[in-house]
């Protein structure tokens, strides 16, 4: 829904951007639809993603867009005038991401196979506008994790708890 707001001290009226997500839910390789609408024909608003490691380490990343003559930025069909990545991808606010206090880069520290949260917000004329956090998974319920060792091989084998065959 757009809803009209007055900006306040200069007279201007402008569009509420909304952060739209098509999945709140979803597996760590899932594609997520994300896209922002309410915002002025041309108008510059930026994405941030951030999620911490399990040692809190912050990790985050960034894309600017130039909303459509609608007042729409879809993530998935539009390149990014500025940011961490710089091609049309719908992933890549999420495979982008770095380290923020470190200089030479850093590695996402995850041991186990829980979820990641991550939130995503934009801003516009450096005022944060909107935010949802979304939780993006490595399996649910409906997948039974083993642990497998056997000799010198190590590893975690996940497969449908529904019995059936399945190719490894």
């Amino acid at each position: 829904m757009k809803a009209l707001l007055e900006n306040a001290g200069k007279g201007k009226e402008y569009m509420r951007a909304i952060l739209q997500i098509s999945q709140i839910d979803s597996y760590i390789d899932e594609d997520v639809e994300i896209t922002v609408s309410g915002c002025l024909k041309n108008e510059k608003v930026t994405i941030h993603a951030t999620m911490y490691d399990e040692q809190e380490k912050k990790f985050s990343s960034f894309a600017t867009f130039i909303a459509n003559d609608d007042g729409v930025i879809n993530v998935a069909t539009q390149k990014p005038i500025e940011g961490t990545y710089h091609t049309v991808d719908c992933s890549g606010l999420f495979w982008s991401m770095e380290c923020v206090n470190s200089k030479h880069g850093d590695y996402f520290e995850k041991t186990n196979a829980n979820k990641v949260d991550i939130e995503l917000s934009i801003t516009i004329n450096d005022q944060k506008q909107d935010a949802v956090t979304i939780h993006r998974y490595f399996y649910k319920n409906d997948v039974k994790k083993v642990t497998v060792q056997e000799e010198t091989i190590r590893g975690v084998l996940f497969h449908p708890e529904q019995k059936g065959q399945y190719l490894l």
